[in-house]
């Protein structure tokens, strides 16, 4: 269990942002990202962002609760 803060980013780079994002995630500084099985350019990917309406949280974690 996590209590924590979330944020929700979604202005008007979120397509740049999540570019960036998924940079990091995939290893890959630069060229074409993986998306669904296939490769997009970075404004294919951006235009993918867009469509998908897709936004990023940001998790602060305040306290964490389990076993082990």
């Amino acid at each position: 269990v996590f209590e924590t803060t979330v944020t929700i980013d979604d202005g008007p780079d979120m397509p740049e942002k999540n570019l960036r994002l998924f940079r990091q995630m995939q290893g890959r500084p630069d060229g074409p990202l993986s998306w669904f099985g296939g490769m997009l350019s970075e404004d294919e990917f951006r235009q993918a962002m867009v469509e998908e309406r897709r936004l990023i949280y940001e998790f602060k974690v305040h306290h964490s609760y389990g076993m082990g």
